[in-house]
């Protein structure tokens, strides 16, 4: 270690002509020299050099505050804690410091080598234990407090002030920690490439096995708060779980050093534990008992066990919202928003209390002692430790809070620096210099006048339950339009500009009403209020009397939990907490009105009749209930449609649990050998990898060699078995035909995989092989979707179809768990889907980063026997649809996204109504022509003479003025009605049958004998001529149609006239 060299430039202050340009150039000609550290006045500036430099340690700390002058000395973060100490001691005027910069400067840093430097000059007066106890925080407070983003690995999400007193002969007599702005959104909510707080990953580095089962933990994956999603791994090489485990163990060290007993530690992790399991709670409508039920319900058993509450209690309040009015408790069971809010926010308030409470213990253990020392103080040196002003490339909502904050600071720093010394001045009878700076007090009353104020607007906003993020920008646009420092933005997303004192920043408020709103209602308290867990009842007694100085004189009986499953209530067949409690909450008035052992319907007759039992006569039955029981129904059809929030069910009999004690050493992971933790929990094997590293690896291969690939291939398949690739294909033909059977090579609409040898297949599946029999075909649709029909006995699973959020599968997959039935096709890969996804990426992604919509192309296939994890299936296939990878790049595609996009952005809650009803009557007409065998393609017997179906059913429809079209649906002389529509499904089969060569897999090889892929005309059932002909004899067809249509609608007219 060695002091830093003075040198020319070290205080910037001191140079004539100062602009912006010359102060950066200066910076940047001394950090290529290894000087970061430059003075600007009182000011020291730090460039981050992103590496340890040999200029800190115990023997440079020493040499700074030995020092007679500092300014012989080159600037160093060590010098400002130095001639702090002695401004306080010599000078007795207390001092602050302030710790400001974007992420990624290294703010926290800097406070914790501030810190240690006091702690060293104070140590020279006298060692004390106490100091070593302050400079021991700064684990406790990143484990908790810190998190990694897209900038920093280590970054603090929340503000700190660190007090710091002094005697007056110089030594540490206690400190005082302030937290502030804890961005508790992050527990549940974290961007793309970024994590959760530190805590949850040293649990899972750093927890011993039998650790981990007491917290009824497993993998980190199957967490949502840890889940980095897309099956990716959440440690991804050796040095991170190191990095993780490292962290853990410093944590358990600092915690003791600082006075927490190992007791209060087991219940600090279990109500971590708790935590993540309470987040992983999923709920699902129910149609037929009218309300949410819990999809996974063993996460609210292990929940309520690690937080000491009654698992039916829990249920509870998480589907149902009680209060009371004029003295008479009204229970209302929650809609999938409040459920999902309501869970969300109970995480929120339980770590942030959390936080709280462990920062209040940390300044019981450091505060000022009781004794002499307390009367005798020199002073304070504070610091505090906030982020910069922050300008990102999407900012949020934590951005405008941060922001906010560094205006209150500007501010402060032009009252105190320019206002007061120009008054100074004007008092002395002195020329004021000409001083210019920016006045931010328009936009402070921007940010925080009362009633009209951006923040007091956000929280009218959340205070009404139909508030989005556009209404409030929309009541922003309203109040604000006006104003100078407020501009209005012309996009359809909601975002709004504002003119900061640094600069012009644009805010996306997508999830700034989500985040700011505070939905953990007086429900939530009580339940944590009654747990058995002592520490969960002081979180949430909110008496101002209530704190921890006497935590360790309590008489807890608390533990931690023993492995085995937590005791539940006993239910019936088929009987689930959530159906238990929603049954309690619809009929509990019903003994008002019926006996207790009648089973009574919900209806107006049944409340009329127990409401005037009550003796309630001032009452109205409306039709609210019945609205609510349709919203309900079209909530259920739209998330079949979503597929978001789906119950995920496995067959008992398929699904097996991992078994963790028999891990298998490690695997490779993009160049690195994976992590200790996977290898003894994951599962993986020496060599086996994740379907995520396939998939990524064979993608990457794939636009490695783009520009060579066919441009008539539509899809390339990979067949591996286990997680080794066998051989590759590319398909131009329509249809490809995967197989077991002894055969040939490829050629073209057959794979054999009989064929192809591996040289270290296992047994098992050798022995599975030859059972995949006719194996499965694969179709390609007009649109570029994939098709999959099952031709041999044996299973044929879709991988993946218990999380469809993360594919582009149809329903139909996911209705059949994934198991393809036998004979009958499904789309295994839907292009529309895929659109909607890109929609989506779009809304999320504006950069265009297309990481994800290339991972969703993907779809893969398990033959026979379908293994936990990818690399344990003995056959599969992984099918990369290069239609889609297509789509992502097409300019036509993404305008048209754009376009449904910006429509559905206009659209009003009455129209999409009206789409759904629309969708659900054409899901049942086209069921019913399904069933009865009706083509649009087929001419009716209308054309040979007889009499076409409901022709007088259509003429009363005329009689009543109503459209024959919106009511009778099943054929085209019904659209015949509508020349409009006519001439939408003309250009359909224009489009299906002259250009085909836009639609059909490509060319077929002219080695083969085949000069290019035409339509065949054997396409159209009962014709061989060509598809011009067929397609005029269409055109005549509906000609004719709709002429008898109109003479038989004639001859009823005049019959019934007569």
């Amino acid at each position: 270690m060695a002091v830093p060299e003075k040198s020319y430039g070290d205080d910037m202050a001191v140079i004539g002509d100062l602009t912006e340009d010359s102060l950066l150039h200066e910076l940047k000609r001394r950090y290529e020299r290894n000087i970061i550290y430059t003075y600007l006045g009182d000011i020291l500036v730090a460039v981050n050099p992103n590496m340890m430099l040999p200029i800190y340690g115990g023997e440079v700390g020493i040499v700074y505050s030995e020092a007679k002058n500092l300014k012989d000395l080159s600037p160093h973060i060590y010098a400002i804690a130095s001639k702090a100490y002695r401004n306080l001691i010599w000078g007795r005027v207390n001092q602050a410091i302030l710790v400001s910069g974007e992420s990624g400067a290294g703010k926290t840093e800097s406070t914790k080598m501030t810190i240690a430097q006091l702690a060293r000059m104070s140590k020279s007066q006298e060692p004390t234990k106490l100091a070593e106890q302050i400079v021991e925080i700064n684990p406790i407070l990143e484990a908790f407090g810190n998190a990694k983003t897209t900038m920093n690995d280590n970054s603090s999400r929340f503000g700190k002030l660190i007090e710091v007193m002094f005697n007056k002969q110089g030594k540490i007599i206690g400190a005082k920690v302030t937290e502030h702005m804890l961005e508790k959104s992050r527990v549940v909510h974290c961007g793309n490439g970024e994590r959760s707080f530190h805590i949850f990953y040293y649990m899972f580095a750093g927890l011993s096995q039998y650790e981990i089962e007491h917290f009824y933990l497993s993998r980190p994956e199957h967490y949502r708060i840890t889940d980095p999603r897309h099956g990716a791994p959440v440690f991804t090489s050796q040095m991170d779980y190191e990095a993780n485990k490292g962290g853990f163990e410093e944590l358990k060290e600092a915690m003791n050093d600082t006075g927490f007993p190992s007791q209060i530690v087991n219940i600090i992790f279990a109500i971590m534990a708790g935590i993540l399991h309470l987040s992983n709670i999923e709920f699902a409508p129910d149609p037929e008992l009218q309300q949410l039920i819990i999809v996974n319900e063993d996460e609210v058993d292990y929940g309520s066990r690690l937080l000491s509450l009654q698992a039916d209690d829990l249920v509870t309040v998480l589907i149902a919202s009680s209060s009371f009015v004029r003295g008479e408790r009204i229970v209302r069971l929650k809609s999938m928003h409040e459920a999902c809010d309501g869970r969300d926010a109970l995480c929120k308030a339980l770590y942030s209390r959390l936080f709280t409470w462990i920062v209040k213990r940390i300044n019981q253990v450091i505060h000022v002692q009781d004794d002499q020392d307390r009367y005798i103080d020199a002073g304070i040196i504070s610091l505090l430790d906030m982020a910069g002003f922050e300008r990102f490339q999407v900012n949020s909502f934590e951005q405008l809070c941060i922001n906010s904050a560094n205006e209150q600071l500007q501010s402060f720093f032009n009252t105190y620096i320019f206002s007061w010394e120009l008054q100074e001045y004007q008092a002395e009878g002195i020329k004021q210099p000409k001083i210019k700076f920016t006045n931010n007090n328009e936009i402070l009353g921007l940010f925080f006048d009362r009633p009209i104020g951006l923040f007091a607007i956000l929280e009218d906003e959340c205070r009404l339950q139909m508030s989005t993020d556009g209404t409030f920008v929309d009541h922003m646009n309203k109040e604000f339009g006006k104003n100078d420092v407020y501009k209005r933005c012309k996009s359809r997303d909601p975002v709004f500009t504002i003119e900061h004192y640094a600069g012009q920043v644009t805010y996306n408020a997508i999830g700034f009403i989500e985040k700011n709103r505070e939905t953990l209602g007086t429900n939530f308290i009580s339940l944590m209020q009654n747990s058995h867990n002592w520490l969960i009842n002081e979180l949430f007694d909110d008496r101002p009397d209530s704190n921890t100085r006497n935590i360790d004189k309590r008489n807890s009986q608390w533990t931690v939990p023993e492995w085995n499953q937590p005791n539940m209530p006993a239910l019936g067949p088929g009987e689930t907490l959530s159906k238990r409690a929603g049954k309690k909450i619809k009929q509990r008035y019903k003994v008002v009105g019926f006996p207790v052992t009648e089973s009574v319907e919900i209806n107006p007759a049944n409340c009329d009749r127990i409401l005037q039992k009550a003796q309630l006569y001032d009452y109205q039955i409306g039709k609210s209930k019945l609205e609510e029981q349709e919203l309900r129904r079209r909530s259920t059809r739209q998330s079949q449609y979503v597929r978001r929030g789906l119950p995920r069910r496995m067959d008992d009999d398929i699904y097996d649990a991992p078994d963790y004690d028999r891990m298998e050493e490690s695997f490779h992971y993009g160049g690195h050998v994976q992590s200790e933790y996977y290898n003894s929990r994951s599962g993986y094997g020496a060599s086996r990898r994740q379907l995520y590293q396939i998939a990524q690896e064979s993608l990457a291969h794939l636009y490695a060699k783009w520009k060579s690939v066919d441009p008539d291939a539509w899809c390339k398949i990979v067949y591996l078995e286990r997680d080794r690739i066998v051989q590759k294909f590319y398909i131009l033909e329509r249809e490809v035909t995967i197989d077991g059977k002894v055969g040939s090579e490829f050629d073209g609409e057959r794979i054999s995989l009989s064929y192809f040898r591996n040289e270290y297949r296992d047994d098992e599946t050798a022995s599975i092989l030859p059972y995949v029999g006719q194996g499965v075909k694969l179709r390609k649709d007009m649109d570029g979707s994939i098709t999959a029909t099952r031709l041999g006995k044996n299973p044929v699973i879709v991988r993946g179809h218990d999380d469809p959020s993360e594919h582009c599968f149809s329903l139909d997959v996911i209705n059949h768990e994934g198991k393809l039935p036998h004979h009958v096709p499904v789309k295994i890969f839907d292009m529309e889907e895929f659109k909607c996804q890109m929609a989506i990426q779009m809304k999320i992604n504006p950069n265009g980063d297309d990481t994800i919509l290339r991972y969703q192309s993907v779809t893969c296939l398990s033959l026979v026997k379908d293994g936990i994890e990818a690399g344990d299936t003995p056959c599969w296939l992984l099918v990369i649809n290069l239609c889609a990878l297509r789509a992502i790049d097409d300019p036509i595609v993404k305008t048209h996204v754009e376009q449904k996009l910006a429509e559905f952005a206009v659209r009003t809650e009455e129209e999409l109504e009206m789409d759904l009803e629309k969708q659900e009557k054409s899901d049942e007409l086209a069921a019913r022509h399904k069933q009865r065998h009706w083509s649009k393609l087929n001419q009716r017997k209308g054309l040979e003479g007889s009499e076409a179906p409901l022709r007088k059913t259509k003429f009363e429809l005329m009689k009543k003025d109503k459209n024959i079209g919106d009511n009778l649906h099943y054929s085209w002389e019904i659209e015949a009605q509508k020349s409009k529509m006519l001439h939408l499904n003309v250009e359909y089969l224009q489009e299906h049958y002259e250009e085909p060569e836009s639609h059909v897999g490509g060319f077929r090889h002219a080695g083969r004998g085949h000069p290019g892929s035409v339509i065949s005309s054997m396409m159209y059932p009962g014709s061989g001529s060509s598809v011009r002909r067929d397609w005029a004899k269409v055109k005549v067809a509906i000609k004719l149609e709709k002429r008898m249509d109109e003479e038989a609608l004639q001859e009823i007219a005049e019959d019934e006239e007569s």
